[in-house]
């Protein structure tokens, strides 16, 4: 919040311990705050992720409280304020409320362990495997913020048919080191083990069956150890 409204209104922002003029803006979680746990039946009904933006008056003065039953949700509600200002809404009379509809809300990307982007136009990966954990990229944060600030809570790093090419299986655990950048903001990073088709499980990468099951006589496919009912997909899945 102190880094948005400073970019915003090209001042610094202090931060207070008490409520001293109109226009302080109090944020957190029933947890931390008197004022907010005042606003607990409300939260009550955002679950973990929601949260709710509210003009009021506390201690003889106005303020703007952004409310959430967990930190996630004071992050959302602080993006939600910085897009009221950004668009130039008012922010006099607020009454906001907003809960997820969905649990896992996820980018997923098509990014290659070498750097490159399947069907990407606009320059190399961010992720750079071979530096993390021991390096993080200040884009990463950059990047975690973007997401947050519509509510994206997870991402999936990579392509799912890299896993299967790639030996080193260290290289997966770099996503979890990226504690500099992700999870604080309320992101949790994923990377996909190799979802190829079952029949592929075993048999050396360079070597690729047919997409596209031969036919018998008559246009009829023949079965493969991939389809639906087979019990060799079902065990895979």
């Amino acid at each position: 919040m102190q880094r948005g409204l400073g970019g915003l209104l090209a001042r610094p922002i202090s931060v207070a311990g008490a409520i001293k003029t109109d226009g302080t803006i109090v944020y957190g979680t029933p947890a931390n705050s008197p004022l907010i746990r005042s606003l607990a039946p409300a939260l009550a009904a955002l679950g973990n992720e929601g949260y709710l933006i509210r003009s009021l008056t506390a201690e003889g003065r106005k303020v703007t409280v952004i409310a959430g039953n967990s930190d996630a949700g004071v992050l959302y509600g602080a993006f939600a304020y910085l897009r009221l200002l950004q668009t130039r809404q008012p922010v006099d009379k607020l009454d906001i409320a907003s809960a997820p509809r969905l649990m896992v809300r996820i980018i997923d990307h098509w990014d290659n362990l070498n750097g490159t982007i399947e069907r990407g136009y606009a320059g190399f990966s961010i992720w750079d495997w071979h530096k993390m954990p021991d390096y993080m990229d200040p884009r990463y944060t950059d990047y975690a913020r973007a997401e947050a600030s519509i509510g994206i809570n997870g991402v999936n790093v990579q392509q799912c048919r890299g896993a299967a090419r790639d030996p080193d299986r260290d290289l997966y655990k770099a996503p979890r080191g990226a504690g500099g950048g992700v999870p604080p903001l309320s992101h949790q990073g994923l990377c996909l083990g190799p979802l190829q088709r079952p029949d592929r499980d075993r048999r050396p990468c360079d070597r690729r069956p047919r997409s596209i099951p031969r036919c018998r006589r008559g246009g009829r496919p023949r079965p493969t150890r991939s389809t639906p009912r087979s019990p060799i997909s079902a065990a895979s899945w």
